[in-house]
């Protein structure tokens, strides 16, 4: 994925700009930005482009080190590919937990919930644990589904069926199967 290999929020929407509306295979710098002058300078890590409000439009998540001012935000697709002018839905934070990692969804309409992977940070210690937050789209009331301290963190999580249960999982070659939350 994308996401994973480069970090730079800039690099992610030019590149989808780009894949949406001309040839893949010819690409140009763009001098205005399309993102909010309010991310610029801020440590986002982890970008995730997701039909967050199901208008088949991707949207844009941004999560990196909250305790240093980069709050996990969603920033809604205008419908041009522009984000320049959106204002951010800020997530809730879990008190130090504030390193993010990935995003996933499930679930629709009033049904439809956000989850975050997070880690340790902003209270001295970082990378030592492993956090999934469930946050319910419509309201933004957020929960903490399992938090594992200390643990080694995981990479990445991802909506799957285990033995005909819906589940939130991350399968990674360190840490092998791990189940965190049920739908």
């Amino acid at each position: 994925m994308i996401s994973k290999l480069y970090r730079s929020p800039k690099f992610i929407l030019r590149l989808y700009s780009q894949i949406c509306q001309e040839d893949l295979l010819s690409f140009q710098r763009e001098v205005k930005s399309r993102l909010p002058s309010s991310i610029g300078g801020k440590n986002y890590f982890t970008i995730e482009l997701i039909d967050v409000n199901e208008d088949n439009k991707l949207d844009l998540l941004l999560g990196g080190h909250e305790w240093e001012g980069s709050g996990t935000i969603v920033l809604i697709n205008p419908g041009n590919n522009n984000f320049s002018n959106v204002t951010p839905i800020i997530i809730p934070e879990v008190p130090n937990e504030g390193v993010v990692f990935d995003f996933t969804f499930t679930g629709t309409g009033n049904n439809r919930m956000l989850w975050i992977l997070r880690t340790s940070g902003g209270d001295g210690t970082f990378y030592q644990s492993r956090v999934i937050q469930k946050v319910l789209w419509h309201s933004l009331k957020s929960t903490v589904v399992s938090n594992e301290r200390p643990a080694q963190w995981i990479p990445w999580i991802i909506p799957t069926i285990i033995n005909g249960i819906k589940v939130i999982a991350c399968d990674d070659k360190n840490t092998g199967v791990s189940i965190f939350a049920f739908e």
